[in-house]
């Protein structure tokens, strides 16, 4: 399985990824973008030496080998779709190149946004459009997360918005829930989970995996149902989570996504019994005493 069916496969279901690929291929963006996949894979097997100098070079022709095919998408909804996937894709790779470079990262980073935002200019591309999917500027911030030099300022941090948030109440032990979401695969990171919710942390983005939406969802609903959150500057819990929760490649969910869930599940219980029973177990656990509790 070559890199962009497994990207597909593993940030997509069902529907949801078969329409992408259908979307793909439909205007021949498959082809571009597996060509971009292969020869970075091959230049980053070669090592060090050959893959710093071109880079940003590389960023910026495959910017424009992937603009020439948008054109041919006059379906606005299609046309978003296309460019979220294309940006998770660019931010996956990414991740790949600093891993492996880490010393490097930040000046190769400040060279890639030089070189798209020179090539937006004369290719007449909207810089603007592009930051909105993939922000060349804030992948120092990624850099610092990953290497751990400035863990507190992230990616994931949120600015802007601390005045709207969720709160937990104190009902239940957060690190519990923050730990079962973890095990089970939900969230990236129970740090994540837990500076979401806790009053006395700065509220961070959280990483959410693509197949668990429903669940994370119910939790939701159920959390606020319960009285184990509570909604800060605004009313809207599901607005705030709309904010702060992500897919694994840090793109946000589709609008109102998690709150249509949240309702589908309510309305077809029988459809989503095993969801409603995994919610009801990590709620359970919300309450256990410590000497029932195995924390990592």
């Amino acid at each position: 399985m070559n890199l962009l069916d497994e990207f597909i496969d593993q940030h997509y279901i069902g529907s949801e990824r078969d329409e992408l690929a259908g979307l793909l291929n439909k205007y021949e963006l498959d082809v571009v973008l597996a060509n971009v996949v292969n020869t970075y894979e091959k230049e980053l097997l070669k090592g060090h030496a050959n893959l710093l100098p071109m880079a940003a070079s590389f960023a910026s022709t495959s910017l424009i080998a992937i603009n020439q095919k948008m054109p041919l998408i006059v379906d606005s909804e299609e046309k978003q779709k296309v460019k979220k996937a294309v940006s998770g894709m660019s931010i996956r790779l990414f991740l790949g190149f600093i891993r492996q470079f880490p010393d490097e990262a930040l000046s190769v980073a400040s060279d890639l946004a030089n070189s798209l935002r020179i090539t937006c200019s004369v290719m007449g591309y909207d810089y603007t459009d592009l930051q909105l999917y993939f922000n060349p500027d804030q992948l120092r911030f990624l850099i610092q997360d990953i290497s751990g030099g400035n863990a507190a300022a992230s990616i994931h941090k949120v600015t802007g918005e601390t005045k709207r948030r969720l709160e937990w109440t104190g009902k239940g032990v957060l690190d519990y829930l923050s730990h079962e979401m973890k095990n089970r695969k939900w969230i990236e990171k129970k740090v994540q989970w837990t500076n979401f919710l806790d009053p006395g942390k700065e509220p961070v983005m959280v990483l959410c995996c693509p197949d668990h939406k429903a669940h994370v969802a119910h939790l939701l609903f159920s959390l606020y149902r319960e009285k184990y959150i509570r909604p800060k500057g605004t009313r809207g819990y599901f607005a705030i989570a709309q904010i702060y929760l992500r897919d694994y490649s840090n793109q946000p969910f589709a609008r109102n996504a998690l709150k249509k869930l949240s309702s589908n599940i309510i309305l077809a219980p029988d459809k989503f019994a095993d969801v409603i029973e995994d919610v009801k177990e990590v709620m359970g656990a919300i309450n256990f005493k410590p000497k029932d509790y195995t924390r990592d």
